[in-house]
């Protein structure tokens, strides 16, 4: 059966929240508002979303691959379900009122956003850890893959490349929001600080030991397990000291880049890399932290993360897309809307999706009791 990480629910949960936030101000939000200081703020914590997302995919991708390096799973099926992954998001950007206009289509399938990012950085992830022998190389390759999406981004950016579907991916010239250079970074950190999940000694038997001990109360598969000897710091502590680590360089190489590093466009930035890690790594020491019990709250929030992909189709199904007869809400509401009317908006949005997203689950139980492939994946 698998175990899930209830403090990574949690987290992913506030973190989809504010996902559809940040949507729903930027598609309705007018920008006379946006000049204020309270915006300030209402920008920061929505740059933090997508860092998140990223952080955890590459976490939960890094601790299966050390929970599983002595006996590795077949990657052709997990490959499969990332190409799943990267088709939703060309279908969700892929203009199918305009199919066989080719510059149409070229334009919107140049613009690569979060979900692109996610499954081709998880592939190259996958990929990689069947070509190194010891799990310290497989680390240290991640680390250097993370150092250069990072310090190549600015110099990257720069370049003219000939603008192609997969220009996309490099920097974001074509309309990419999310191009690997820096983002993968993000995936990659994660898939770093996945080793302070498991202990230094990752046998196939002690992972089995940690989550039996977690599901039978003596410890948490979303923390550490009771701590002996020879094992790491406990979670928490170990994403809080990263974090502070993390914001000092921030603050260092703040201080020392001079006008080059500032005059360089701000998600491509070393300084905002580290900060953002920074707040990420922060977040997850606290839902490490809080995340043990159940109360109604928790479970909301966990049923939110554990279905974030389908909270994010639909979001964007209801904001951009429409549902055939309904027209989308971008096309109701314009974007001259006070933040009053932003929020109720929002919460609109929220609700519309919650919907959406039970429903879906609905029939995909039904579907599971004649398709036995379906059914396995509704396991627990």
């Amino acid at each position: 059966m698998k175990q899930r990480l209830p403090w990574i629910d949690f987290l992913r949960g506030i973190a989809v929240l504010g996902m559809i936030e940040t949507h729903a101000v930027n598609t309705f939000l007018d920008p006379i508002y946006r000049a204020g200081p309270w915006f300030v703020l209402v920008s920061y914590v929505n740059g933090w979303v997508a860092p998140t997302f990223l952080f955890l995919a590459g976490y939960l991708q890094g601790l299966s691959v050390r929970k599983n390096w002595e006996t590795p799973r077949p990657i052709g099926r997990r490959l499969g379900n990332l190409g799943v992954i990267l088709a939703i998001g060309y279908g969700l950007q892929f203009p199918w009122d305009h199919a066989f206009d080719w510059p149409v289509v070229s334009a919107a399938l140049g613009r690569v956003d979060v979900l692109h990012c996610i499954a081709v950085t998880l592939a190259i992830l996958l990929v990689l850890s069947r070509f190194c022998k010891r799990l310290v190389t497989y680390d240290r390759l991640v680390l250097g893959l993370a150092l250069g999406s990072i310090i190549a981004a600015p110099f990257v950016w720069t370049v003219p490349f000939a603008t192609n579907p997969l220009t996309g991916y490099l920097s974001p010239a074509p309309g990419a929001l999310f191009p690997l250079f820096p983002w993968s970074a993000f995936i990659f950190a994660g898939a770093l600080a996945s080793r302070f999940q498991l202990p230094k000694t990752r046998s196939g038997r002690e992972a089995h030991l940690i989550e039996s001990a977690a599901t039978a109360g003596r410890g948490d598969v979303s923390g550490e397990p009771p701590k002996t000897a020879g094992q790491r710091p406990a979670l928490p502590g170990a994403f809080i000291m990263a974090a502070l680590l993390m914001a000092a360089a921030g603050w260092v190489v703040s201080w020392m880049s001079g006008e080059w590093m500032h005059s360089q466009p701000y998600a491509a930035r070393y300084d905002t890399f580290l900060f953002r890690v920074s707040a990420v790594l922060a977040s997850a020491a606290f839902c490490a932290s809080i995340v043990h019990g159940e109360n109604s709250i928790t479970r909301a929030i966990n049923w939110c993360g554990s279905r974030s992909l389908p909270l994010y189709v639909w979001h964007l199904v209801l904001l951009h897309s429409g549902l055939g007869i309904i027209p989308p809400l971008r096309e109701l509401f314009s974007r001259t809307q006070p933040p009053a009317a932003t929020f109720l908006l929002y919460l609109l949005t929220l609700g519309g999706t919650l919907f959406l997203t039970w429903l879906w689950q609905l029939a995909q139980r039904h579907a599971a009791r004649f398709i036995p492939s379906l059914a396995r994946q509704q396991r627990p």
